[in-house]
């Protein structure tokens, strides 16, 4: 079935995810990312450099469910753009999604 779906479709899975009031699940992350890894990784790596402090920080959760190896150089990019534009905080949280991800 997701296979049928557009990409216009599947990217709405994606702002499902993102914008619930409640908690969103947690399988969901790495069941997108497996169906269509380019597609979710760009999606969250725009998240984190255009969105809004929240929805940054939902993003990083995002790709730390998602359990992918592929989000790790971009994790890597994203740090380095925070890095220069001097956004201390947000590269404390990239940095620890990473060192995360790299554990598993």
């Amino acid at each position: 079935a997701f296979n049928k779906l557009s990409q216009a479709e599947r990217l709405l899975l994606y702002d499902d995810w993102m914008t619930r009031p409640d908690a969103p699940p947690t399988r969901t992350p790495s069941a997108l990312v497996a169906a269509d890894a380019a597609l979710y990784l760009a999606r969250a790596e725009r998240t984190i450099i255009g969105g809004r402090e929240d929805q940054k920080l939902r993003a990083l959760k995002f790709l730390e469910l998602a359990e992918s190896k592929m989000a790790v150089p971009l994790l890597q990019k994203v740090r380095q753009w925070s890095i220069k534009r001097r956004t201390i905080e947000l590269t404390v949280k990239i940095t620890e999604t990473l060192e995360r991800l790299e554990r598993n």
